[in-house]
């Protein structure tokens, strides 16, 4: 059997070579220079009239509005249509794309501030981590979402079941966002309950655990933990005053949310309902979630969890797990941060123009980057492979920003 070689190819690239073929068909024209006159013009939103599906221009704007804010409020160099051409030429769709998929990029992009003309608007969109598309779908949802969310504010008092309950409200709750709507809950409430450990007689059979695992991997641990990111992302947007800070521990509680919402995430990941189990594997002080909830107990008759408001304070839990295990890595082995080129090659990845946690896979020719799941995101190459095996990877994050091609490796919490 012969396997044909894999052909590169580029999520931007891709999406614009949708966006036209689309166009085409539902217009009735080849016109190239009719179609760059109407991307210059039309909304996401305004689309439809033309395009059944609007997510390869919303991806195209993710990158680009990336682009500008960045430029808004970071740039003293060049203007924004140099800024543009440097974007297009970082990035692999210009090794692959056709010259008038580039005059596209181009001409799409330089419209981006009269097509999105509120700065501010274009920040918030920025933060969540979102398709413009979805991303108004997160505004208008946010307050809602936020209620939800603040019923969590005993999380570390209640029961199981009551800690179970305000998991599925939340995932409920996002799911008013049509991205993030999982369904029927009867559907998927079952096998939230047998990955968060919640039923030990809730199992699939030997038949079904294979789609139950695929259904974590696409759902809880992506989808719900990208919709959270995205409503943390927005939360901190409004307490910035306007400016892009990265965000620190430190202004947590400035964000009106409780601290188990910092800890979703790893919930969704890891598989538990308890956060400090969930830090306990991801530092790779303990290997099975069963040891981890465990030993978790001690840390909840420690004077570390009463130390601050909050006994699921993010630095109380770091503090006590660096104090009792100290043979784990501490701040004073860590290795400096450090940044690796990578080739995104997944769509929705790059569609979603925010970060995403990846693990890396050693391969023939260098390093696959993957989710949770397994999923190839993004690639290196050999001497990326070679330089990763100093990172532990029950230590640190390797974190993947889609917009810049490159993989962030930093110590985790």
């Amino acid at each position: 059997m012969q396997i044909e070689p894999t052909v590169p190819r580029s999520p931007i690239a891709e999406a614009l070579r949708d966006v036209w073929q689309q166009w085409s068909l539902n217009s009735g024209s080849a016109d190239l220079e009719q179609f760059l006159l109407w991307l210059e013009r039309v909304s996401v939103s305004s689309a439809t009239g033309v395009v059944t599906d609007v997510s390869g221009l919303d991806t195209i704007d993710s990158v680009l509005l990336a682009g500008r804010v960045e430029f808004d409020e970071l740039s003293t160099g060049p203007n924004w249509e140099e800024r543009l051409q440097s974007l297009w030429n970082a990035s692999f769709a210009s090794h692959l794309a056709a010259v008038d998929q580039q005059t596209a990029f181009l001409r799409r992009g330089a419209a981006i501030p009269q097509l999105y003309p509120d700065r501010d608007s274009r920040r918030r969109i920025y933060r969540t981590g979102l398709p413009p598309s979805t991303a108004f779908q997160l505004i208008d949802e946010f307050s809602e979402i936020e209620t939800v969310m603040a019923e969590g504010q005993d999380y570390a008092t209640l029961d199981r079941d009551q800690q179970f309950n305000y998991v599925v409200s939340v995932v409920i709750a996002l799911g008013g966002i049509p991205r993030f709507n999982m369904g029927e809950r009867e559907a998927w409430e079952p096998i939230l309950r047998w990955w968060l450990g919640h039923d030990a007689t809730q199992y699939p059979s030997a038949g079904q655990i294979a789609d139950w695992h695929r259904y974590v991997g696409t759902w809880f641990s992506y989808r719900c933990c990208w919709g959270i990111g995205s409503v943390i992302g927005y939360a901190y947007e409004r307490i910035s005053d306007g400016q892009l800070q990265p965000m620190s521990l430190d202004v947590w509680e400035s964000l009106g949310l409780p601290w188990v919402v910092f800890w979703l995430k790893e919930l969704l990941s890891w598989g538990t309902q308890d956060p400090v189990a969930a830090f306990l594997l991801a530092r790779g002080v303990r290997l099975t979630r069963g040891e981890a909830e465990q030993t978790a107990n001690s840390y909840y008759l420690s004077s570390y969890a009463t130390t601050r408001d909050d006994p699921l304070d993010a630095r109380s839990i770091r503090d006590w797990v660096e104090a009792q295990f100290p043979g784990q890595a501490s701040a004073t082995t860590r290795i400096a941060e450090r940044t690796f080129r990578a080739q995104v090659t997944d769509l929705e990845v790059l569609n979603r123009g925010t970060e995403f946690r990846v693990l890396p896979l050693r391969k023939k020719a260098g390093v696959a980057w993957t989710d949770i799941a397994g999923y190839v995101l993004a690639e290196s190459y050999e001497d990326v492979a070679t330089a990763i095996q100093a990172f532990d990877t029950t230590l640190y994050d390797f974190i993947l920003k889609p917009d810049e091609q490159r993989v962030l490796v930093t110590w985790y919490l």
